[in-house]
């Protein structure tokens, strides 16, 4: 059988991520091949976001979640872009975890697909901002209606 095109061996949803005072996303990566995938998820701001799992193997056809959380909950004063980069490889047949860390060393890299998924932090509103100086200036404090949380 002809080996697909690298690219179409997963389907990633959603494409990109923006945390408004959100803690986690879910993201869902599906395998578009008859074969065992095995995956690895980058970032380029590892102190900033949580993944799990970070390194996975998905069976044919299966789908699977990936849990991508902020690690501070204490959100940033300005808007931060960043990238995911998830890589997956198609297997010949299913493998370990310790083979799964071989296997990464090992792999060519003309035959690992790369996917990017960009995640926006927005900033956090100067009005709920911990240490922004005189803590009884009451004046600009945005009340939030307890239904707009959920």
């Amino acid at each position: 059988a002809q080996s697909m095109e690298p690219q179409h061996v997963l389907r990633i949803t959603p494409a990109s991520l923006t945390f408004d005072r959100t803690e986690e996303h879910l993201i869902s990566l599906e395998n578009l091949t008859d074969k065992f995938v095995a995956i690895k998820i980058r970032t380029t701001a590892p102190d900033r976001y949580y993944v799990r799992p970070a390194f996975n193997v998905i069976s044919p056809r299966e789908t699977i979640k990936v849990q991508i959380s902020l690690t501070k909950e204490e959100l940033s004063t300005v808007e931060e872009t960043s990238a995911f980069q998830v890589l997956a490889i198609e297997l010949e047949k299913e493998v370990t975890n310790d083979d799964l860390k071989k296997l990464w060393k090992e792999v060519e890299a003309s035959k690992i697909a790369r996917y990017k998924i960009y995640s926006k932090v927005k900033p956090i509103p100067y009005s709920l901002r911990k240490n922004k100086g005189e803590q009884n200036d009451l004046e600009d404090v945005q009340f939030w209606d307890f239904s707009t949380l959920f």
